[in-house]
């Protein structure tokens, strides 16, 4: 493969087609990667530390678990959440996109974290209806009100 720097004197090698781009087939999409991007996950620490500077930390989000990494002075303060609730994790991870268009992660560094209040919706609703003073409640159609307010802003 070429590199960006290169000079192409053929027009037609600059054509980027299943024959010349690697990675690339016929019959399917292309991989791409490795890169780095920047993203985030959701979910339940269930493993922090290690013996090393970079620890393995695995959060649980249903039936799948991402394994990803921290330096020490993140897992400890990681850990007190162990078993504790959703957390939501950002950091860099290193993908690759595979042939089949698949996404794969290689790595992912965490470089900060929130605990999710895992507060059901429904007692959410119960706790905002519960708020005195709105006057939503005395609203004929509450809902005409809020499209009028956002045509408005």
């Amino acid at each position: 493969m070429r590199s960006d720097k290169e000079r192409v004197d053929d027009p037609s090698a600059a054509l980027v087609t299943p024959e010349t781009d690697e990675g690339a087939s016929a019959d399917g999409p292309r991989t791409f990667g490795p890169f780095n991007e920047r993203c985030s996950f959701d979910g339940t620490l269930i493993r922090v530390g290690g013996k090393d500077e970079i620890v393995p930390v695995h959060l649980q989000a249903g039936d799948k678990i991402h394994v990803c990494n921290a330096d020490r002075d993140m897992a400890r303060r990681l850990a007190p959440h162990l078993y504790q609730g959703t957390l939501r994790v950002w950091g860099e991870g290193r993908w690759e996109r595979e042939a089949d268009g698949s996404w794969k992660l290689h790595r992912f560094n965490i470089s900060e974290f929130k605990p999710l209040d895992d507060t059901p919706l429904g007692q959410v609703v119960e706790q905002l209806r519960a708020v005195k003073g709105s006057g939503w409640k005395k609203l004929d159609d509450p809902i005409a009100e809020i499209m009028r307010l956002r045509r408005d802003s």
